[in-house]
């Protein structure tokens, strides 16, 4: 016979639980999955040489530099999780007005319109959205096996989100250099010595709140195996069949025979004296 446990770990709390971190995880989806920001070290160690080869002055490099310094904390382009999801465009920031007040704008990353630089729907975070709402459903329900299933749903989430981020790392450049924005001003400079892809708040978040999930329907799930009722010891009276056809009258109730007392004998008449 189970118990079941009280408390956090107990199936009517987790069957509570569940569901919340699952909700959690799609709000996620309205954060940033993705974002596109300058890779500044790297230009500036590429660019400075070549600028100067092509007659640029040491001021030239220094408002190239201060330029790529005021995009150092900017993203450029920004993809949540719904614009993974369904295919909307993404959100595109300005051009830093450093580099409109110095004039190198048009040496430094381009600024593209939102449709240019949407990948389109991407069919691993629709997967990992469908696992998201399933483990939803499941989880607030009374089902044999529940919450190894529930852990079973978000795992898969949570490595289909993975996965995605992985092939956004490649996709982003591509569709960049497919809108036009392949080089810039200086010859021989691709869109990928410019821009990094970086994991966004809200998909670090998904992860985190999955993992959550998986961790505590685990140990749902081992605490509802390990919870056992102590068997009781039977007494006696308990397992004794009934005597004599009434319930509940065991043989040990019945009272001991009394002894019996032997009466001694009659005593022998006396012998006749002899004559």
């Amino acid at each position: 016979m189970k118990l079941q446990p009280a408390g956090a770990l107990g199936e009517p709390v987790a069957r509570k639980i569940s569901p919340a971190l699952f909700f959690l995880v799609i709000i996620c989806f309205l954060l940033p999955f993705a974002s596109v920001s300058c890779n500044t070290d790297t230009v500036k160690a590429k660019m400075g040489p070549r600028l100067s080869s092509l007659g640029g002055s040491s001021s030239d490099t220094a408002s190239l530099n201060h330029c790529l310094d005021a995009y150092k904390s900017t993203s450029l382009i920004t993809y949540s999780g719904i614009n993974l999801l369904v295919g909307s465009d993404p959100k595109v920031n300005d051009t830093p007005p450093a580099c409109k007040e110095t004039g190198t704008a048009s040496s430094t990353p381009p600024t593209s319109k939102p449709s240019e630089v949407n990948v389109g729907m991407q069919p691993l975070a629709l997967l990992a959205f469908i696992a998201i709402l399933v483990g939803l459903a499941f989880g607030a329900f009374k089902l044999p096996l529940r919450s190894i299933v529930v852990a079973v749903l978000a795992a898969c989430g949570g490595a289909l989100l993975f996965a995605e981020q992985g092939h956004l790392t490649s996709a982003i450049p591509d569709k960049l250099m497919a809108s036009g924005g392949g080089s810039g001003s200086l010859p021989g400079f691709s869109i990928t010595d410019f821009i990094q892809v970086s994991a966004g708040t809200g998909y670090l978040l998904a992860l985190g709140l999955l993992a959550i999930a998986i961790i505590y329907n685990l140990a749902v799930f081992g605490i509802g195996r390990l919870a056992v009722v102590p068997a009781t010891p039977a007494t006696p009276s308990d397992s004794a069949p009934p005597a004599f056809g009434l319930p509940g009258f065991a043989p040990s109730q019945l009272a001991a025979p009394a002894p019996r007392l032997q009466t001694p004998p009659p005593p022998s008449p006396p012998s006749a004296p002899p004559s």
